[in-house]
């Protein structure tokens, strides 16, 4: 039997994997679905996110760079106002494509009262890919560098939160890290670090905006509506999160 085509087994693309975790509450559900459902469209995503612009300075107060615009020019605002942060919103490019729920059974130590409780957990997870959008790096010869350049960002970025990873001194151990590199390698990372190592650091702060800013409160927004109180809402995640895609080509 012939075979029809087969599947090409990519480059790493750098990613960010993250899950939400709450008790499952019946009352909940219904906005957990609008919320995932609207959150791939980047206008109703943007237009929750101003209409909470002056929330959002104090609910995201333990990361407020998310919010400057300046933050991706290489310059940090000395105090972040509401029109800058609605400034750095209408900037937001959606990495939100889908997503993947389940539930798992557990207990935890209610330490009020001192009790070991069962309880139902609701699991949200999404998984961002990153994939640069510059002419720049669909150079041939050059996608592996680009991938080595994302993946080092985004391991990084906890460590840089306030001074981003661009500048020509990050560019060099990126260099001392990662060589030896032939002479064009070399040229070509000294041209375009700064705008790849950018480009990256602006999808993930979009990553952030959305699942801090808009999917995460819309949760906790319906959980006090419904007069609930739950102690904790955990968020996981991690940056290094490596995505091979399989993807067909040709056929007999």
């Amino acid at each position: 039997m012939a075979q029809q085509g087969t599947y090409l087994f990519t480059l790493r693309h750098p990613g960010v994997f993250s899950e939400l975790y709450f008790p499952k509450r019946v009352a909940y559900q219904s906005e957990i679905v609008r919320a995932l459902e609207e959150g791939v469209d980047s206008n109703i995503v943007k237009r929750y996110l101003t209409r909470n612009a002056g929330e959002l300075i104090h609910e995201l107060g333990a990361y407020p760079y998310i919010l400057d615009p300046e933050r991706y020019s290489g310059r940090r605002s000395k105090e972040i106002s509401i029109s800058e942060i609605e400034r750095r919103i209408e900037m937001y490019t959606n990495p939100f494509f889908g997503w993947s729920t389940y539930s798992v059974e557990g207990a935890f130590l209610n330490a009020k009262v001192n009790e070991l409780q069962d309880e139902l957990t609701q699991v949200i997870r999404t998984i961002f890919r990153f994939e640069s959008g510059l002419p720049a790096a669909s150079e041939k010869g050059y996608q592996g560098i680009v991938q080595s350049i994302s993946s080092w960002i985004l391991m990084n970025y906890n460590h840089r939160i306030v001074l981003p990873p661009y500048d020509v001194a990050s560019a060099q151990r990126f260099i001392d890290e990662h060589g030896p590199f032939t002479n064009h390698e070399l040229s070509y990372i000294q041209a375009n670090y700064s705008t790849l190592a950018t480009e990256v650091l602006k999808w993930f702060d979009d990553c952030f905006l959305f699942t801090f800013g808009y999917l995460t409160r819309r949760f906790w927004v319906k959980v006090a509506k419904t007069g609930k109180i739950e102690d904790e809402i955990w968020a996981t995640s991690f940056f290094n999160l490596g995505i091979n895609v399989l993807r067909p080509i040709g056929g007999d």
